[in-house]
């Protein structure tokens, strides 16, 4: 699950799509790992906690190019 405290710390709530990039928050896609030998964050991503095509059609995303944007904000 991602550090929540990461988020807030780089969250921008005047992006029209704050609310959709924290429900992307939920699906707990990237975890803060640590950091490497020079000090920098080292984030991973799970491709296997996407969730399904058909769960991202029926939310408020609605489509997989809504979610994708949110996604790499």
């Amino acid at each position: 699950m991602i550090n929540r405290g990461f988020f807030k710390e780089f969250h921008n709530t005047e992006d029209p799509d704050y609310r959709l990039m924290k429900k992307v928050s939920e699906y707990g896609i990237f975890d803060l790992c640590g950091e490497d030998k020079f000090g920098r964050k080292t984030i991973a991503c799970s491709a296997c906690r996407l969730p399904h095509e058909n769960l991202i059609k029926n939310s408020e995303f609605k489509t997989m190019d809504k979610f994708y944007d949110c996604l790499l904000k």
